[in-house]
């Protein structure tokens, strides 16, 4: 279990190393079967990706069975009735928990499976109602899930580039919230870089982790209001504050050590960190993710029963980080997480004269919200008061209010709070949406079918593929191509969601980047 206290970090350490040797030695024979197969080729690294491949084999798996439909809107998956889902690849063998004696629904997903190249055996599917399976696995289940359990509404905040300024978004976003009222917490997801010891922790502030009296979780550390985790609290010294900067005695000579771990030891320490974890009852948990698209982010979205309800991802104004955000969004809708929101940070400066200064250029937010259709984005100056706040561990948004502010910085908190009533509004409105947007190509009569279903009505449109393309006007077609050029006999070979806001198209004339809004979808028919 996740170390309860940092004053038994030297017993935590042996645990560690413990692990790291059970692990390279299964990881060395696992790297054989896995990579033995050619499945990799040789050139693989065999340290950590066959924890990797494994994740892979599970969402082959879960794609598999989301083509299992209840109904236009729904699939087994997104339903929650696949249960503790068992892959071994290297036999072949699938297995989990249906929570359905719907016998076609079973065949369905055995049809389904089917399709995997690598499953040699049929797949093993033990049917339970949901009732059954709880009075075999209740005790798991509670001590797993009881940390998240009483929280309204969790946020991830993302980027898939570093240096992006998202720990500072991050931060910022929770002491907002917070400032509005609301419960909040603040999980720092990033082992290997933890930044809330540095960005919420002064030089006169005390806090203490230790485990609940039963010894099976940790209470956590409450910092300027805002409830806190992060490994750099449970593991002393990797949080990046050095001694002279501490306030806690028991933490004098610890030197910012860096945390050398794994990919599933990473993934297990963040699992406990979230899971373990007495945040009581909280309106917003905010996760500050590390950077990338790997485990961590793998095992928060797929491990925490799709309790992740948006992200929010943050960028700066250059092609690259761009380039790295059009990832992380593809990479949370297959999560089924909808990105809510853009934050564009360091975009600008204002100088003497009061003129705004775009060092890095104009910056890709606006044809991100074009792309995806996302209705909230917000741009965030070079600021050298968020960064003197950050380091002195007093987050801007927590450091007074806005008639304490000077008057340079009265812009930023407004952009902070247009940022927290924004969160507010999209997870109301995820929570209590009550229609479903489904759209399908239908090749027996050559027509795009938009459905949109409530809990009340169902309104289904049509229109031809050349008069889609005519109408609307998508990513690739700002490229240059005239509505006379498109082929009378156009028609989309797939139809994709990404996120929340839009559809991606890829047609038969070649286009294969044409995203389009909902809300363009909806007006178009609308208009006829």
């Amino acid at each position: 279990s996740i170390v309860r206290c940092h004053r038994i970090y030297p017993a935590f350490s042996q645990r560690v190393l413990h692990t790291k040797r059970r692990l390279q030695i299964s990881q060395s024979r696992a790297s054989t079967a896995y990579f033995g197969n050619g499945l990799l080729g040789d050139t693989a690294s065999r340290g950590f990706a066959s924890e990797r491949l494994l994740a892979t084999f599970e969402e082959q798996v879960l794609e598999k069975l989301r083509e299992v439909k209840l109904d236009e809107s729904r699939n087994i998956v997104s339903a929650g009735l696949v249960k503790e889902l068992v892959v071994e690849p290297t036999k072949g063998q699938v297995k989990f928990v249906f929570l359905s004696n719907d016998a076609y629904l079973q065949e369905k997903c055995v049809s389904a499976l089917q399709a995997l190249e690598w499953l040699k055996e049929t797949p093993v599917i033990q049917a339970a109602l949901s009732g059954q399976t709880k009075s075999a696995s209740t005790k798991k289940n509670t001590s797993q899930n009881s940390g998240i359990s009483n929280i309204k509404n969790i946020i991830a905040v993302s980027s898939c580039k570093g240096g992006v300024g998202k720990s500072t978004v991050a931060v910022n976003l929770a002491a907002s919230l917070q400032g509005k009222g609301h419960k909040v917490g603040l999980l720092d997801a990033d082992v290997y870089g933890p930044s809330l010891p540095t960005m919420m922790v002064g030089k006169n502030d005390s806090w203490s982790v230790s485990p609940t009296a039963d010894k099976t979780m940790v209470k956590p550390v409450v910092l300027h209001g805002i409830t806190c985790m992060s490994y750099g609290f449970v593991a002393p010294g990797t949080g990046g504050r050095r001694d002279r900067e501490s306030a806690n005695e028991s933490n004098r000579g610890m030197e910012a050590d860096a945390a050398i771990l794994r990919g599933p030891m990473v993934s297990s320490i963040v699992e406990q960190l979230t899971k373990k974890t007495l945040w009581g009852e909280l309106d917003y948990l905010i996760i500050d993710m590390p950077p990338g698209t790997g485990d961590i982010h793998l095992t928060l979205c797929q491990q925490m029963d799709n309790k992740i309800d948006a992200a929010v991802i943050v960028t700066t104004p250059q092609r690259l980080s761009f380039v790295d955000v059009v990832k992380g969004i593809d990479m949370f809708h297959r999560l089924n997480v909808p990105t809510i929101a853009v934050v564009e940070n360091m975009a600008w400066f204002k100088g003497d004269s009061g003129k705004k200064y775009y060092p890095f250029g104009m910056g890709h937010k606006d044809q991100l919200v074009e792309r995806y259709g996302i209705k909230h984005s917000y741009s965030l100056p070079i600021s050298r008061t968020t960064s003197a706040a950050g380091d002195a561990g007093l987050p801007f948004m927590a450091s007074g209010t806005p008639d304490q502010l000077q008057e340079a910085d009265l812009e930023l908190w407004d952009t902070y709070m247009q940022l927290a009533a924004g969160v507010e509004t999209e997870t109301e409105t995820i929570k209590n949406e009550g229609s479903t947007f489904n759209m399908f190509y239908d090749q027996d009569r050559n027509l795009i079918v938009v459905r949109s279903i409530s809990d009340t009505s169902a309104v289904e449109h049509t229109i031809s593929p050349l008069r889609f393309r005519q109408q609307l006007s998508g990513t690739s077609d700002m490229l240059g191509i005239q509505k006379e050029d498109i082929p009378e006999d156009v028609f989309p070979e797939t139809i994709d969601f990404k996120g929340k806001y839009a559809v991606g198209i890829e047609w038969s004339d070649g286009y294969d980047a044409s995203i389009y809004a909902k809300d363009d979808i909806l007006n178009l028919f609308s208009q006829t």
